[in-house]
């Protein structure tokens, strides 16, 4: 594995620092390592964002021009299972509609992302020794704890979980027969 800057990064991926600094912020790709407060990057993973990066989108909807860089992940066998359970208990529980469907996507793929990064962890030792000799966990496993705390986040927020599937099933059982605002001004 080597270890890249993320000006480095930024320049392999053809974009601003500020943009690949952007998808550090959103989890699209984490760094490895944080010496002297420089990130350092896996130079194998900025090489496969970059050759999965899809070109900048021009929506011509309202007139309005939004560009934006996207990353293409696609989503494996494990990743569409996950995806499909979410979309069945969301109906189940009568909360799911299309505009969900994006979310859904991403939670998907923190998942499928957790999975890969302790699998390539575990092919390695688990633990490593750091630049000082000293024991420390293998910056595989901590950027897979990471993608694991926002597929649990998300879950949360979704409905996903058994609190808050309950949470939602008695705030819906709280206000059946009660009318809602849109009633009002019919």
């Amino acid at each position: 594995m080597k270890l890249i800057t993320t000006d480095e990064s930024a320049r392999i991926a053809e974009v601003d620092r500020r943009t690949f600094m952007r998808w550090k912020a959103d989890g699209i790709i984490l760094p490895v390592s944080k010496i002297k407060n420089r990130l350092y990057f896996d130079e194998d993973e900025v090489k496969r964002l970059a050759s999965a990066r899809m070109p900048l989108l021009n929506n011509q909807a309202n007139g309005v021009v939004f560009k934006t860089d996207m990353v293409d992940i696609q989503l494996n066998a494990i990743g569409l299972q996950i995806l499909k359970e979410a979309k069945e208990q969301m109906e189940e529980l009568h909360i799911y509609d299309d505009s969900y469907l994006s979310t859904l996507n991403l939670y998907a793929i923190q998942y499928q992302l957790y999975l890969y990064y302790i699998t390539k962890a575990q092919m390695d030792e688990m633990v490593t020794y750091g630049g000082t000799g000293g024991l420390r966990v293998h910056p595989f496993a901590s950027i897979a704890d990471r993608h694991l705390q926002n597929f649990l986040r998300m879950q949360d927020t979704l409905g996903l979980n058994p609190k808050s599937k309950n949470s939602i099933t008695r705030h819906k059982s709280e206000h059946e027969g009660q009318s809602d605002m849109s009633d009002l001004f019919e």
